[in-house]
């Protein structure tokens, strides 16, 4: 049921998405908490971050920075190698952290300044919203699956996340889980301190001691998720913050990159 749309080169051109069309993606996120609009962001754009990205993902693989613990081992020795042979890949973080470097030519004005997602986050969330992150996440081959989790609980609606990725995001290198319209849920998830923890939900989901497993089965059960999102390569996908999502294994060889930015 998520909505998707797709830029034409009328509504490239002019910088602006047709009045009707935007309407759709605003009523889709409202709804859902999650809304696709394609073509939006020249490949061009995308290639110099890409391989960069890739570049870092490489240099923290042979710097053993893919390990937990401190310190950690070099990609290269022992240790690794028999980690990847018997494959216990419990010990390595194969989801990365990785944003681009902040300078050129790696902010083009082509996502960072891009007029139809400016145009975007003032419709969801209003003409005051400013970029208040940037970062990304590479799932490395190898990756399993990570924690349900959010990123924001108790916001109402005023964070918004856009999501893309350097290539094409598929099934197979690792697209990003989402349950669509739990965003209505995640207050439940914030402490008495205000903190928000993750979903216990445990197995099959892999984390916790199964405190939520009534809240995820129920979620389940009414349609809510999980969704594999696929996004080709100039796509972007706007998140409400408080959707529950995780990251998802890497069946193929190569680094999958996936960028977001944070609008408030």
């Amino acid at each position: 049921t998520i909505v998707r749309e797709c830029v034409s080169s009328a509504e490239a051109a002019r910088g602006q998405l047709d009045s009707n069309k935007l309407q759709r993606l605003v009523t889709g996120w409202k709804r859902d908490g999650l809304a696709i609009l394609a073509n939006v962001i020249p490949h061009a754009a995308l290639d110099a971050i890409r391989d960069r990205l890739d570049f870092d993902a490489a240099h923290r693989y042979v710097n053993g920075d893919i390990f937990k613990g401190n310190p950690p081992p070099k990609a290269t020795s022992p240790e690794y190698a028999e980690q990847l042979q018997q494959g216990a890949m419990d010990g390595l973080n194969l989801h990365l952290q990785l944003a681009p470097p902040r300078q050129a030519p790696f902010y083009p004005r082509e996502i960072y300044a891009n007029p139809i997602i400016e145009q975007l986050a003032v419709a969801l969330l209003g003409g005051d919203c400013y970029i208040r992150y940037i970062n990304g996440n590479t799932a490395c081959p190898g990756s399993t699956v990570q924690g349900l989790h959010v990123d924001s609980a108790g916001t109402a609606g005023t964070k918004l996340a856009v999501n893309f990725g350097t290539d094409d995001i598929t099934v197979e290198n690792g697209s990003t889980e989402v349950w669509p319209q739990t965003q209505y849920l995640s207050d439940l998830l914030l402490d008495d301190d205000g903190k928000i923890r993750g979903l216990e939900c445990g197995p099959p989901l892999g984390r916790g001691d199964g405190r939520d497993q009534v809240m995820v089965a129920e979620a389940r059960a009414s349609g809510k998720g999980p969704v594999q999102l696929l996004l080709p390569k100039g796509c972007v996908c706007l998140r409400d913050l408080r959707v529950w999502h995780r990251g998802r294994e890497n069946r193929s060889l190569f680094p999958s990159a996936h960028a977001l930015l944070e609008l408030q």
